[in-house]
């Protein structure tokens, strides 16, 4: 799993970011098995992008991470460096019923 959050300069830059991400990254990943990316919006800190991917091994996380590198350099605007990165396995998970 790998959480990402990017703090853009106002919300209008964190929303193009977010429409140019979602629009092109459900066609980049369906031959990916496995693979599972969420979009959260932060309602107190709209002008920050927050990304949540589930990967099924490292190898997938680093095929995906190739692609966004890839991917990224087409966004005409400015991609600010992470705020946050976090990347881990998850060990444990509880789902109420």
């Amino acid at each position: 799993m790998q959480i990402v959050t990017r703090t853009f300069t106002n919300q209008k830059e964190a929303n193009a970011f977010e429409k140019f991400f979602s629009d092109k990254w459900k066609d980049l990943i369906k031959d990916i098995p496995k693979c599972k990316l969420r979009l959260i919006q932060d309602k107190n800190r709209l002008n920050t992008f927050n990304a949540i991917w589930e990967f099924p091994n490292n190898s997938t996380q680093n095929r995906v991470m190739k692609l966004i590198k890839i991917h990224n350099e087409k966004f005409e605007g400015n991609i600010p460096k992470k705020t946050t990165n976090l990347s881990g396995n998850v060990i444990i998970e509880i789902v109420s019923k």
